[in-house]
């Protein structure tokens, strides 16, 4: 088999792995803070879920963990008055978030993050073309 056919092939394969359409379970854990209510955060994946099972710490100045709560059945979780310099959320199934007093925004959209993924992925694929043409018109 040719390496053009070979190339075309693992191309092919690939492209059909990752753009056929597949249902997918991942998700993203989520921490705002309610409305009117500084003191109060909600932990949720992406798809709404509230994360009844996570827990937050606050981490102090020193880089301490100054207290440790945990989520009722809604994710809300009563955070003290304490100042605290960053915050975790894990819900103890490999989710877990970062997140800094007052913050909004958490991370790219989705979208975004998969657009520049397939744009890695076609990078990559047009890089290895060419070190393969450059090695073809070495010989």
């Amino acid at each position: 088999m040719s390496k053009s056919l070979r190339f075309l092939l693992v191309i092919a394969i690939l492209w059909a792995i990752l753009l056929l359409p597949a249902r997918s379970f991942a998700h993203r854990l989520i921490v705002q803070h309610l409305e009117g209510q500084e003191n109060i955060v909600q932990v949720l994946y992406d798809d709404g879920t509230a994360a009844s099972r996570a827990t937050i710490s606050l981490v102090g100045e020193n880089g301490a963990v100054i207290w440790t709560g945990s989520a009722d059945n809604n994710g809300n979780v009563k955070l003290p008055g304490y100042t605290y310099t960053k915050g975790v959320a894990d819900d103890g199934l490999g989710h877990r978030i970062m997140f800094m007093p007052g913050e909004q925004n958490q991370g790219i959209p989705r979208w975004m993050a998969a657009t520049i993924g397939v744009a890695f992925l076609l990078f990559v694929a047009a890089l290895a073309k060419f070190v393969s043409q450059r090695k073809l018109v070495g010989r």
